[in-house]
């Protein structure tokens, strides 16, 4: 089972994304593990090479693969609108997620949030797990 390392999460998060992707081995900050997620306002990010990193824009970080969030267009995952009764986030370059499919640029409609951030982080996190954008986990991220 592939590991992923949630780094700033809490146990709310971290039941969440259980429940969306059951065949991830989640963990909380584990610097060992095959991917690194940085959740917004993680107090530390470990120092470590891993295969995946799903980050914020600003973070340096040595991985295979970086999936990079943010508001700015060089980010992996950015909103492209924001409305009240939804949003939608653009994938902007192409991914490949823990089995191998690759995931092509485009749009994710997902419910509204009151934390752009950490909808974009976890929609990352759940595309590099292998979630389909369809994957009926994404309707609960509008309310973490």
């Amino acid at each position: 089972m592939t590991e992923f390392s949630v780094w700033g999460g809490n146990d709310g998060i971290l039941s969440f994304l259980r429940s969306a992707a059951p065949e991830v081995a989640w963990c909380n900050e584990n610097s060992r593990a095959y991917a690194l997620v940085v959740l917004p306002g993680a107090a530390a990010v470990p120092e470590t090479a891993v295969h995946t990193a799903v980050i914020p824009s600003h973070l340096p970080v040595t991985a295979k693969q970086v999936i990079t969030y943010g508001l700015g267009q060089a980010s992996t995952l950015t909103l492209s609108s924001f409305r009240e009764d939804g949003c939608m986030i653009s994938l902007q370059r192409d991914i490949v997620t823990i089995s191998g499919e690759k995931l092509l640029r485009q749009e994710i409609p997902l419910p509204p949030s009151d934390n752009p951030d950490l909808l974009l982080s976890l929609c990352g996190t759940l595309l590099a797990a292998g979630a389909a954008p369809e994957f009926n986990g994404f309707e609960f991220i509008g309310s973490c």
